[in-house]
């Protein structure tokens, strides 16, 4: 965990199923509060962005797929330390192609996980600045989404 009182690098996986009316994005509680948002965390010594983010999807919500190694965007948020300090956080978001969804997950117990569309999720989640990029890609063509998916 980084030191308070400077800015922090966290990655982000954005969960996407493709259903036949579209795309579905894939949510979780946070422990704390209970306000719906993505999996994200830090990445570990020497894994790639990509790679935490992928790794922050299987613990904390038992979502297996397939990550985009490019960012599709960020958000910033102010993050609060269990030492009760806030510290700005920029999130980096990787593309995760779901292939799996898990029965049993390390924070099971901890967080709920549901299926919601991109419009309901931009509307649901507590970050002003995830729901804007929920928003953009709730507005982008689906071929251009389906395209994004590939690469």
């Amino acid at each position: 965990m980084p030191k308070s009182g400077k800015s922090i690098q966290q990655v982000a996986a954005l969960p996407l199923v493709a259903t036949s009316s579209g795309f579905e994005v894939v949510l979780i509680t946070s422990r704390n509060d209970g306000r719906w948002l993505i999996p994200k965390g830090w990445p570990e010594d020497g894994e790639r962005l990509e790679e935490g983010a992928a790794r922050e999807a299987r613990e904390e919500a038992g979502i297996v797929g397939d990550i985009r190694t490019k960012p599709i965007g960020t958000y910033d948020y102010m993050k609060l330390l269990l030492s009760g300090e806030r510290v700005h956080s920029n999130v980096s978001v990787f593309l995760l192609v779901v292939r799996e969804l898990q029965k049993n997950w390390p924070e099971r117990g901890d967080r709920k996980r549901r299926r919601f569309s991109l419009a309901k999720a931009a509307r649901r989640v507590g970050d002003k600045d995830l729901a804007r990029l929920l928003r953009e890609l709730d507005g982008k063509r689906a071929d251009d989404l389906k395209a994004a998916l590939k690469g």
